[in-house]
């Protein structure tokens, strides 16, 4: 595993990443990106200057995103337990963020639909009817005496686009929707890991309130024979009074530990969009639904945290790379923000419109007339700007700036993706580590306290020897869950990161 850790540091470096998913994103694209570099400039920051990607290529890219892998799998189902894959199943079907993001994801396809039918031509049909009577009060609205009009008129339009201005909107609406899919993905990822580690995080709370039940327990016991060893003569009531001191805080700890538990079932039912009494319910093991909820929670303080796997796979960097919905959502970003520039620079040449309407009318005095006269016109009209081009270009200069915005936050969200993977397997392996010495730590002080008190039966040692065995007992097996549940935490940052599931 020390050898995994520094193969990544060694050639997973950010910098060399983020350069070679640059070339492949411009490859991919046909972008090209050049890095002008003066002496000037490389001094104040190195300013870059983009081009963008060719219109023709999109159509082929957008076609087949790699959103799938082929050997997806959910990998939480690895830990084997029935009520955290029902947890997770709930969540992707009724988080408040899934919910919101889908609402998102339809209103930018709409945009789509709208971006796409500026294409096509459009045709509006006009029927329009007229009664007219110029002397209302002589005529008293008379069949004879009124002025009828009828008018069908059809009008067929279309804006032809010429220099691709349309056409690359059109383009920019498909990228927001490849982006906002892989943001949905990215949302459910991020889910995922947070209801696991939440989960996780209450089994290791339960496991603390056992072993706060287990002191009281215990305390209480030495409390009773304190008492009776002080009736006998062989206690003071300076160890009485330190016994008490430990068996008051732990009923202290214990009632901490019930703050923490609702606590932590409160985030679950919000990140699974349910009530409190739904998501309780969902994390009852389906063996005990026969028991009250209560006496079911009760059974599980006795769940036991799983372990972690042995070995730690290195994560495909190409499945990485392709299939990590954040740095799908960022490059499809980038790309809707190239095509918005191409059609900024569009708005600088002339555009034509045709126009074609076909109409029929009747005017009659008396009896309604019989239409007659057919009337067909074909226009065009042609806008070339002229006067107001500094607008123009400011808007090009806009999303220009935009356009560098977007790619500096695509080579940010590589960054911190390869930062988190680093992060996780260093953690992930340092807490194995950690929890091995821990397990060690507790079982040496368990043992440590129940010798100090026999010695103190026996009349070797006084009663502190056994005050501080037993304190540091309890401290060690505190740490010791504690330790496990970081190196389940930091394992469920690795899967999240790395694993092939998006």
């Amino acid at each position: 595993m020390q050898a995994i850790k520094h193969l990544i540091r060694a050639n997973l470096s950010v910098k060399i990443i983020q350069r070679f998913i640059a070339v492949i994103i411009c490859l991919q694209t046909g972008c090209s990106t050049t890095y002008n570099h003066t002496k000037s400039e490389i001094e104040q920051g190195k300013t870059r200057k983009y081009s963008t990607p060719a219109v023709q290529n999109m159509r082929t890219y957008l076609s087949d995103p790699p959103q799938q892998v082929s050997t997806a799998t959910s990998w939480w189902e690895d830990f084997n337990d029935q009520a955290l894959n029902k947890l997770i199943e709930t969540a992707l079907a009724f988080s408040f963020r899934i919910q919101t993001q889908h609402a998102n994801l339809d209103a930018i396809k709409s945009q789509l639909r709208s971006v796409q039918a500026a294409r096509l031509p459009s045709f509006d049909l006009n029927i329009s009817t007229a009664i007219e009577d110029r002397d209302v009060e002589s005529n008293d609205f008379r069949s004879s005496t009124l002025a009828h009009e009828i008018d069908y008129t059809g009008r067929l339009a279309w804006q032809t686009d010429l220099f691709g201005r349309i056409n690359a909107l059109a383009h920019s609406a498909e990228a927001e929707v490849g982006a906002a899919n892989a943001t949905l993905k990215d949302i459910q990822r991020l889910l995922i890991q947070e209801v696991i580690e939440n989960y996780f995080r209450l089994r290791a709370t339960e496991a603390q309130k056992q072993l706060s039940m287990n002191n009281i327990i215990r305390r209480t016991q030495h409390a009773d024979r304190i008492n009776r060893l002080i009736e006998r003569g062989y206690a003071t009531v300076l160890d009485k009074s330190r016994t008490n001191n430990l068996l008051q805080q732990s009923h202290a700890d214990s009632l901490a530990l019930d703050i923490e538990l609702v606590r932590i079932c409160n985030i679950l039912a919000l990140l699974t969009g349910q009530n409190l009494e739904s998501a309780r319910a969902l994390m009852i093991k389906p063996t005990d639904k026969k028991t009250s909820t209560e006496q079911t929670l009760t059974r599980q303080l006795k769940t036991k945290l799983p372990e972690l796997p042995e070995e730690l796979h290195l994560p495909n960097i190409s499945q990485f790379i392709h299939h990590r919905p954040d740095l799908r959502a960022a490059e499809f970003a980038l790309l809707s923000q190239a095509f918005t520039v191409d059609a900024a620079k569009a708005a600088r040449y002339p555009s034509l419109g045709i126009s074609s309407s076909l109409s029929q009318e009747g005017i009659r005095l008396g009896d309604w007339p019989s239409l007659n006269g057919i009337i067909a016109r074909i226009s065009t009209n042609l806008t070339a700007p002229i006067f107001g081009r500094g607008q123009i270009l400011a808007a090009i200069d806009l999303e220009s700036s935009n356009l560098q915005a977007a790619h500096t936050n695509y080579e940010q969200t590589m960054a911190n993706a390869l930062a988190e993977i680093d992060n996780a397997i260093t953690g992930v392996i340092k807490a194995k580590l950690i929890l091995a010495r821990r397990k060690l730590a507790a079982a040496s002080a368990e043992k440590a306290a129940g010798v100090s008190y026999d010695l103190f039966q026996a009349g070797e040692v006084d009663y502190t020897s056994v005050i501080v065995a037993e304190q540091t007992r309890s401290d060690a097996e505190q740490r010791a869950i504690n330790a496990q549940l970081n190196s389940l935490v930091y394992y469920v940052q690795y899967k999240s990161a790395a694993a092939p599931f998006w």
